[in-house]
């Protein structure tokens, strides 16, 4: 968001971050979903500042549908995603999401439950 304000490209500004965490392959997602959010957002969402404890509550919401967004069914991904956002966001929010949870799972940096490989034979009871 600082980037922004600043008239800086967001991607460049947090490059740096993505790459020493080994997850460039996400940052292009991530971008997308932070654009999303940005204009689409049915009301102001906030974010703590870098670095800060505890995480702001829309931040919250929005890693627990980053860490769980390979285990729910995609209606209830898109059904949670459609009370913050506009309509004909939703799905291209989620599309990001998954893209930006698959990325950090492939460098071994899960998110949550998203990390969590399911096991065969059995369904999650959120499906």
């Amino acid at each position: 968001m600082a980037a922004m304000a600043a008239r800086t490209c967001p991607p460049y500004a947090i490059g740096p971050g993505f790459a020493a965490a080994r997850v460039m392959p996400a940052l292009p997602h991530f971008h997308m979903a932070m654009m999303l959010l940005n204009r689409e957002a049915r009301e102001t969402l906030h974010f703590a500042l870098g670095g800060c404890s505890p995480i702001a509550e829309d931040e919250a919401v929005l890693l627990e549908i980053v860490g769980k967004v390979r285990i729910i069914s995609s209606s209830r991904t898109l059904a949670t995603l459609g009370m913050i956002m506009q309509e004909d966001a939703v799905a291209p929010l989620a599309a990001a999401l998954a893209g930006v949870a698959e990325c950090f799972t492939q460098a071994g940096l899960g998110l949550g439950l998203a990390s969590r490989p399911r096991r065969a034979g059995k369904r999650s009871t959120n499906e």
